[in-house]
């Protein structure tokens, strides 16, 4: 679970709420559509999505549960969830409008994080593309790296 600590020393948590607050102190980015923009609610909705649907019924289950039986509902579901946001980029560059927002970098860690977790996204030709995409991106790279690097840090000094 991802864990922001805001500056007064408050704790904020829930993926959702922490992109939404990362991206609107600055809305000339455009992570997030502006206040009243009706897409602004197509990202709470695939922000919701990928939260409900890919992570915490996908995800969360393969990599803490390693009995079969506890993966068996999970992996059974998992190719119509994909079908969802395949079907919805088909023709399409970004999930909400024309532009990336942090419903992008959202769905992009997830789709990242299908290939441990034994899903290969080839079957789903429009969110190959959309993968591709998205890592071609300079800032999406570079968060990657970052992340890879945090990962190394990690596993050589574990607590």
């Amino acid at each position: 679970m991802p864990v922001l600590v805001l500056e007064n020393g408050e704790r904020l948590t829930e993926s959702a709420a922490v992109l939404q607050y990362i991206a609107d102190p600055k809305p000339e980015t455009g992570l997030a559509p502006r206040f009243a923009d009706p897409d602004r609610y197509r990202l709470q909705e695939w922000l919701s999505f990928i939260d409900a649907e890919i992570h915490k019924a996908f995800l969360f289950p393969t990599f803490w549960y390693k009995d079969d039986g506890s993966l068996a509902k999970p992996r059974a579901r998992i190719a119509q969830t994909l079908s969802v946001p395949a079907a919805h980029l088909a023709g399409r560059e970004f999930l909400v409008g024309h532009s990336f927002t942090v419903a992008d970098a959202h769905l992009t860690w997830a789709l990242l994080l299908l290939r441990p977790a034994g899903v290969d996204i080839a079957q789903w030709p429009s969110l190959s593309a959309y993968l591709e995409r998205m890592q071609a991106r300079p800032a999406v790279r570079e968060a990657i790296a970052t992340e890879m690097a945090l990962r190394k840090t990690v596993a050589a000094n574990p607590a």
